[in-house]
């Protein structure tokens, strides 16, 4: 639809999780590195945690795709709380066949694998994503399948990724044997206005478009907008590009982003964020004071609706 017109070689801001599009910010740089910490000490459960949006399922699948060489990876991506036979969805994470057969004997096909793996020199990994929707009990097992490594001999490494719900999961007096296990965890902030103007940029960029595109002011606005989470900063600029070409606007301001967010705010499927933070504020103030332009008019101050909108 704009490709052409703004000269994109692909969508810069695809909702797709694509590695390749991963914006080398402070907080995913961090996380990165608590990624490559805990799987090259193999010291214990890694934990990575996040918003919605935030950026975890990219970092999950950067990692599938450099350490493919090095690593064999299982993921469980499909999580809910109603989950059983958590062994059964190990060894489909793994590409292995179910056999027909109990439990013990399916965890027996398990630890052979493990084993295998192991004796190849390889290391295998289970990542766990939405962890925050697995119950207490589904939990226990995945404590219970760490428990087959030794000092000696790591079998299998853990990384439990969710959102912040999982944190809390984690600390009840339950899990406290699971706790003790976690050897490295992170929290995957939001961006802060800096890095939201530069992640706008480098999607910009990477798929060949122009990085003064939208003026620093409109990505100010996004800012704004969005809390810094990267997956609300992809659909309103793309959105926004939408607009844009419909009015042949070969720069992006702050005005027609407003236009995005009021249409999205009228149509009740904007996601209600928390607008009023100090620095989200201060963002406000200085636009104002050098372009006369409230760019918080609609947002909802504490108490008031959006039924004027």
């Amino acid at each position: 639809m704009y490709l052409e017109f703004y000269g994109f070689s692909r969508p810069p801001f695809s909702m797709t999780p694509e590695p390749s599009n991963l914006y080398p910010g402070q907080p995913h740089v961090k996380a990165w590195s608590i990624f490559e910490y805990g799987l090259s000490n193999r010291s214990g459960i890694i934990v990575l945690t996040g918003e919605v949006g935030s950026g975890k399922t990219t970092l999950i699948k950067r990692l599938m795709n450099e350490t493919h060489h090095q690593l064999t990876i299982g993921l469980i991506s499909n999580t809910h709380r109603s989950m059983q036979d958590l062994i059964n969805w190990v060894l489909i994470a793994f590409g292995q066949t179910i056999t027909e057969g109990s439990q013990a004997e399916r965890y027996q096909q398990l630890l052979q694998f493990l084993e295998k793996t192991y004796t190849n020199q390889r290391q295998a990994v289970l990542i766990v994503d939405e962890a925050q929707n697995l119950n207490s009990l589904a939990l226990e097992e995945l404590r219970l399948l760490h428990n087959l490594n030794s000092e000696n001999k790591i079998l299998l490494q853990l990384i439990l990724v969710g959102q912040p719900p999982l944190l809390r999961m984690l600390r009840h007096k339950k899990l406290s044997q699971l706790l003790q296990r976690v050897s490295v965890s992170y929290h995957l902030k939001p961006l802060d206005l800096v890095e939201t103007v530069r992640y706008i940029q480098h999607r910009i960029t990477t798929n060949g478009g122009d990085k003064d595109l939208f003026s620093h002011y409109a990505s100010a606005t996004i800012y704004y907008y969005s809390s810094g989470i990267p997956r609300i900063i992809n659909t309103l600029c793309d959105l926004t590009l939408a607009y844009g070409f419909s009015v042949e606007a070969k720069k992006i301001n702050p005005e027609l982003v407003l236009e995005v967010i009021q249409s999205k705010r009228k149509s009740g499927l904007f996601p209600i964020l928390n607008q009023h933070k100090k620095d989200a504020e201060n963002v406000r103030k200085l636009i104002k004071e050098k372009t006369d332009l409230d760019i918080g008019i609609f947002s909802a101050a504490p108490g008031t609706s959006d039924s004027a909108l």
